[in-house]
């Protein structure tokens, strides 16, 4: 079957009464709306009722515009919607929002009622109480003892410990976090050894640098030059006077 992308009307010829629709596929959309109507059971009950007052013979199904790309389906078809508005009288369309799923309120309450009683799945699973908690406590897992969650707990972390060996365990670590606690001056201190150990290229070399816009000076290091003003490059030039000016800093010789 060609697939055929449009606009398409059922009109009725009786009374001049029309639908207005859009599909991807008209002519199989004619052949879902033929076959709802003749079962009684399409989801537009105006046009439901039509159909079944003029027979099926009263009603021609038409095209209005063909070859309309998918993305653009619903702008078109809302453009003949907006004209239905009008004379709302002479349609039998429901909604008047391209694209949106046309249900009557008698229609909805049609398939509310259609779960209801034996037609719903759950019919007849009555479950008692007791039966509710269980399923309740298959569902969140199984419930274990203080001990038993215990077990579990140090079993995750590699090896069952006593209460004793944990508090000592316990007690070390908090040793060695007291150990780490060293002052600013301690760690920085730090910082400059580590780096001039682990670095050959390390200058231990006093600077003086003097900041003609922030009238700032700085006597020190190269390296505790560039941390304290976030300097990455140049600075060693600067020292070694191939450049004259770096941001501002120059050096006192």
């Amino acid at each position: 079957m060609e697939k055929i992308s449009g606009i398409y009307k059922i009109i009725n010829k009786v009374n001049g009464k029309y639908y207005v629709g859009s599909s991807k596929n008209i002519k199989r959309r004619f052949y879902i709306h033929k076959y709802c109507l003749n079962k009684n059971d399409h989801v537009n009950d105006h046009l439901q009722y039509a159909w079944n007052k003029y027979g099926a013979d009263s009603f021609e199904f038409l095209i209005l515009e063909s070859n309309i790309p998918s993305d653009q389906l619903d702008i078109v078809e809302q453009k003949y919607l907006d004209v239905i508005e009008i004379k709302r009288e002479e349609s039998y369309n429901i909604s008047l929002i391209a694209g949106k799923v046309e249900m009557s309120d008698a229609t909805r309450k049609k398939m509310s009622m259609s779960h209801m009683g034996e037609k719903n799945h759950n019919f007849g699973n009555h479950k008692t109480e007791e039966t509710r908690k269980k399923i309740s406590i298959a569902n969140t897992g199984k419930i274990h003892s203080e001990e038993a969650r215990r077990k579990i707990s140090q079993s995750n972390m590699g090896h069952l410990v006593s209460e004793e060996t944990r508090r000592k365990i316990s007690k070390k670590n908090a040793i060695s976090q007291l150990g780490k606690k060293r002052s600013e001056e301690t760690k920085e201190k730090k910082r400059q050894q580590t780096a001039g150990k682990k670095n050959p290229a390390f200058d231990p070399s006093i600077f003086h640098f003097y900041n003609k816009i922030m009238n700032e000076t700085f006597i020190g290091t190269k390296y505790d030059f560039k941390r304290k003003y976030s300097i990455i490059s140049h600075v060693h030039d600067l020292a070694n006077g191939k450049r004259d000016i770096v941001r501002g800093w120059i050096i006192i010789r």
